[in-house]
């Protein structure tokens, strides 16, 4: 990773811990900054997944699903965009999913870096049981506590997770492979 990925990732990882702060301090304007925050989070990385699609994926090996990736990130931005006007229920359900969507990769990722013999893969495994986790709340408080603070709540948590992964992350030594010919 480079010098201006590191700084890139720390930055992001505070931006994150601002916005769990913001939160936390306000949670009365919480659900329209998670809807905003969720919006702008999707269309940006729909986006980002389109550009690199028309610059570079389309000439690579299964560059198509890059392509469908960007579409569906743009699309489901602008799905979560809508939800400000119908009940916070599906807010929690749409948070729901998501995280367990990235529980199952992250616990798949830690099953493969552990048939790789990845000293890391505890840490992956331990994030994708904590995005789980959740998630599960996420369910719970969507069928039983119905509370319009809930979603803000387990957002926060979940923002939070992913700053403290990334301002980590930014400081982890990475592995450089040398190949000789």
């Amino acid at each position: 990773m480079s010098k201006l990925q590191r700084i890139r990732k720390f930055l992001t990882g505070l931006l994150l811990l601002a916005v769990v702060v913001l939160l936390g301090v306000w949670p009365e304007i919480g659900y329209d900054v998670l809807i905003i925050v969720l919006c702008v989070g999707m269309l940006a990385y729909g986006i980002r997944m389109l550009i690199y699609y028309f610059v570079m994926a389309r000439h690579m090996v299964r560059g198509k699903l890059i392509l469908l990736i960007g579409i569906l990130m743009v699309d489901f931005g602008l799905f979560a965009l809508t939800l400000s006007h119908i009940p916070k229920v599906y807010m929690l359900l749409y948070l729901f999913l998501g995280h367990m969507f990235y529980s199952v990769i992250d616990i798949m990722r830690a099953m493969e870096a552990r048939k790789n013999s990845s000293p890391r893969w505890q840490f992956k495994l331990l994030f994708g049981a904590f995005n789980l986790l959740i998630a599960l709340f996420a369910l719970i408080g969507g069928l039983v506590v119905r509370s319009v603070r809930v979603p803000v709540y387990i957002y926060a948590v979940g923002l939070l997770y992913t700053g403290i992964e990334r301002i980590v992350d930014a400081f982890r030594k990475t592995d450089v492979m040398f190949f000789e010919t």
